[in-house]
């Protein structure tokens, strides 16, 4: 919740998943109590680190709307609400995003609303699919065998090795048996 004696806003943080293609629209609310510290306006960015948020479209207070590529922002200031509408969505618009207000006389944005949106393959399931993934386990189980088995002789191998060494330095010399003497 952020809190400003001249503007006040409800901050939520929402998770959504969408699949490939699909489209998602965000409501980022607002509430001015001084006129003079109106919002200039709005802007819809994507976090690229922990700090940073990269602007993907800002609409001017007066505008109204804007689109830029496949994002649109919209301003409706009868029930103070910017609407911002990702369409066509791809993998690579998964992420966080935030809609931040910027007041008149600030110098920094407030953010209204933060989103987390996951874009999904839809996978159509299939007899052919189903197949494939029991091929997986298959494969899947027969090499975590032949791992565990090739880490058993590994550790037999090892510890006979250790022993040899072991019986080496203690100065036994290992049995070996002795060639048969002749009389």
């Amino acid at each position: 919740m952020y809190f400003n004696p001249n503007c006040i806003s409800t901050y939520r943080k929402n998770i959504f998943i969408r699949c490939i293609g699909g489209s998602i629209s965000l409501n980022c609310s607002y509430f001015v109590m001084d006129d003079s510290r109106r919002p200039n306006n709005f802007t819809w960015c994507k976090m690229i680190t922990a700090t940073r948020c990269q602007p993907v479209v800002s609409v001017e207070i007066d505008q109204i709307v804007n689109t830029q590529g496949r994002t649109r922002i919209k301003i409706d200031q009868w029930n103070r609400e910017i609407i911002v509408t990702l369409v066509a969505l791809q993998l690579r618009d998964s992420g966080e995003y935030h809609c931040e207000t910027h007041l008149q006389g600030s110098t920094g944005g407030n953010q209204l609303s933060q989103l987390t949106l996951i874009v999904v393959c839809v996978v159509s399931h299939s007899w052919y699919s189903e197949v494939n993934l029991s091929v997986l386990c298959i494969m899947t189980g027969l090499l975590g065998a032949k791992f565990l088995t090739a880490l058993l002789i590994f550790i037999v191998a090892s510890k006979r090795r250790s022993r040899a060494t072991e019986q080496e330095i203690h100065g036994q010399p290992e049995q070996t048996l002795a060639p048969p003497t002749h009389r």
